[in-house]
């Protein structure tokens, strides 16, 4: 089980810098390890989220900075995530189809505090992770019984219907407030002479 919840932290940490399914890796972990795969879930999510964060902030700041000085959209969420903080940075995590290094680099470019960008980070996964683990949990018990009718093959079917629907449903609802919070950034802007 150690080696299990340590690949599940190592993999979670790597996903923090590259693009690696954070979603697939916890559904392993609960299909592995069951409900004791929150704890390495979520502390390698700390962990990635933290170090592609400091990246970002003291190795590769003056490269990213020169990318969002050239693109005007991406200068914007920047300053949506300065401005407005863990306003942005929640739905981001919640559900977005921006990627998590992504996310984690724009914020450590950001004059967002680190307090701030990890006690978000880690409020916004927690229900995440859970769904994902019991997904896992549930689609193993699901296998195990051989049987698509059992009690734990409905409970997965459900809980995919229902993940799916919820996923969306944030999704539209992070992008409404995107949009809103960048249309107040864009107005806000000063105009160039």
């Amino acid at each position: 089980m150690l080696a299990e919840a340590l690949t599940v932290a190592g993999l979670l940490t790597l996903g923090g810098v590259v693009i690696l399914p954070r979603a697939v890796v916890c559904v392993g972990a609960g299909a592995v390890l069951g409900w004791p795969g929150i704890l390495p879930s979520l502390l390698g999510s700390g962990l990635g989220a933290t170090l592609g964060f400091l990246l970002a902030r003291f190795v590769f700041g003056g490269v990213a900075r020169r990318f969002v000085a050239r693109r005007p959209k991406v200068a914007l969420v920047l300053m949506a995530l300065e401005s407005e903080g863990w306003r942005v940075l929640g739905p981001l995590r919640l559900a977005s189809p921006v990627p998590g290094p992504a996310i984690n680099f724009a914020c450590g470019i950001s004059r967002m505090g680190y307090a701030e960008y990890l006690g978000t980070t880690l409020v916004c996964v927690v229900p995440q992770t859970v769904l994902f683990i019991q997904l896992g949990r549930t689609g193993s018990q699901a296998f195990a019984s051989r049987s698509p009718w059992s009690l734990d093959g409905l409970v997965l079917a459900a809980g995919l219907v229902l993940t799916a629907l919820a996923l969306w449903r944030l999704g539209v609802a992070a992008k409404r407030q995107s949009a809103r919070l960048l249309a107040e950034v864009e107005a806000r802007r000063p105009a160039l002479p």
